[in-house]
């Protein structure tokens, strides 16, 4: 029996720290551009959505790849680890290259967008260099975090994208104001400071590697490949992918649902800080939700059942008392103070205040949610990611939000409680939903390794 030590908590915390402090270097780029003026920021902006969708293929290719490493590293299996590696390199293979070509087309093509000159100047620069160059950079590092994340070693992503956040600012500070390379530098700044994380987690997962396969000979080894690997790596990353590019067209949807409302410009600033709040306080669950799939694929390999159990329900649990007995009473108590600071607004305040008060109930309502996903992604299963993404952000919220936005105005209350509302109930019922089908999935496993 292999001795995985590792805690699921001790996982999480170093995953927590490392996405937060991601979150908070996000606004690097922003706020360094904010040197060149408004069309530099502007050229950012126009950059969000091909980064965003480099990151919908980097989380489902990384999903994948930590689930089917775990599994070969629990099962102490050199032969499915070079097998995944392979394939991994094959579909990078593909990627890599459309991603340089998006980065050509940007280069391209946006002279010829209906911007102000100075604006389209800078994006053509600054999309070009930022998603040619991460093309070359980024998506390298899914094999080796993935590895990482399989050995349970997420300290060592942590230290990777340390590296990677402080690279990229002290490659700001000295393309911007020592080297004067303007929207240049600041978008090269990310590709090196990409290029820095890389190495680590390259580095970090050779050294793992090796020092399991010095262990392996304590423990009984198999020799057994997947069938089919490309497809089945490809059959889990692409639902992976699809949900986060799901989320951000939610996003987009209700920006657009608020923008067709009488208090339009109060909604959309008071959801823009509902957004940002949502996002940070449901950082500890995304992060312990990251860290659990390779505890369950692993642990999976292992026959590890009653162990992945007993986390599945403790995480959801301690997500339940982090909702209720820290963010609660911050949100509640502090919602007030804090958009009294950002904005002078009445209108804005009493309708940030509103949606930073839903954030604990919005962070309860993902629980199950989160977890479920990262139980099947575990243990291999796509459909239940994809039929799940599909129900929660296209059958559910679209007219919920909808929906809730009309109720609102019939009962005299703000379009942004409306959409709260019709997002508070998808999530709701699309958890419950998955948390069925996580414990019938696990119930029906337990049976199956009862019967062998």
């Amino acid at each position: 029996m292999n001795d995985v030590k590792t805690s699921l908590w001790k996982m999480a915390i170093p995953l927590i720290v490392s996405f937060w402090l991601r979150s908070l270097f996000t606004f690097v780029d922003t706020i360094y551009a904010s040197f060149l003026g408004d069309e530099a920021i502007a050229a950012i902006g126009l950059a969000i959505p091909l980064e965003f969708g480099m990151i919908a293929i980097w989380v489902g290719l990384s999903t994948a790849l930590t689930s089917y490493y775990a599994e070969a590293v629990g099962e102490y299996n050199e032969r499915k680890l070079k097998q995944i590696t392979q394939v991994a390199l094959r579909v990078l293979s593909a990627v890599i290259p459309t991603f340089l070509g998006i980065g050509i087309g940007v280069y391209a093509l946006a002279p010829r967008l209906e911007l102000e000159a100075e604006v389209a100047r800078n994006f053509q620069i600054y999309g070009a260099v930022l998603i040619g160059g991460s093309a070359l950079t980024g998506f390298w590092s899914t094999i080796p975090d993935s590895i990482v994340k399989a050995f349970h070693d997420t300290k060592s992503t942590m230290i990777a994208g340390l590296c990677s956040n402080f690279t990229n600012l002290a490659f700001n500070t000295i393309f911007l104001f020592g080297f004067g390379w303007g929207i240049f530098g600041i978008a090269f700044s990310t590709v090196l400071g990409r290029l820095a994380g890389l190495s680590y987690a390259l580095w970090r997962a050779s050294s793992l590697r090796r020092s399991w396969q010095k262990n392996s000979s304590k423990y009984e080894r198999k020799t057994a490949i997947l069938k089919r690997p490309l497809r089945k790596i490809l059959a889990l990353a692409f639902p992976a992918g699809l949900s986060h590019l799901l989320m951000i067209g939610e996003g987009i949807w209700i920006n657009f649902l608020l923008s067709m409302q009488e208090d339009a410009t109060a909604a959309l600033a008071a959801y823009g800080i509902y957004f940002r709040i949502g996002a940070f306080a449901l950082t500890p669950i995304v992060a312990t939700r990251v860290a659990f799939l390779p505890f369950v694929a692993r642990h999976r390999s292992l026959g590890n059942l009653d162990l992945i159990y007993r986390n599945y329900l403790g995480a959801i649990w301690m997500g339940g008392i982090y909702a209720l007995f820290v963010v609660w009473p911050l949100c509640h108590w502090g919602g007030e103070s804090l958009m009294s600071y950002l904005t002078h607004s009445s209108l804005v305040i009493s309708q940030g205040t509103l949606g930073i008060r839903f954030v604990p109930w919005i962070c309860l309502s993902w629980l199950p949610y989160q977890f479920s996903k990262s139980l099947l992604e575990g243990f291999q299963r796509a459909a239940p990611t994809l039929f799940m993404s599909l129900l929660r952000y296209v059958v559910l919220a679209l007219p919920l939000t909808y929906l809730g936005v009309r109720w609102a105005k019939m009962w005299g209350y703000s379009s942004l409680f409306g959409v709260l509302c019709g997002l508070l109930v998808s999530t709701l019922l699309s958890s419950l939903f998955y948390f069925v089908w996580g414990m019938r999935f696990l119930s029906s496993e337990n049976c199956q390794n009862d019967s062998i």
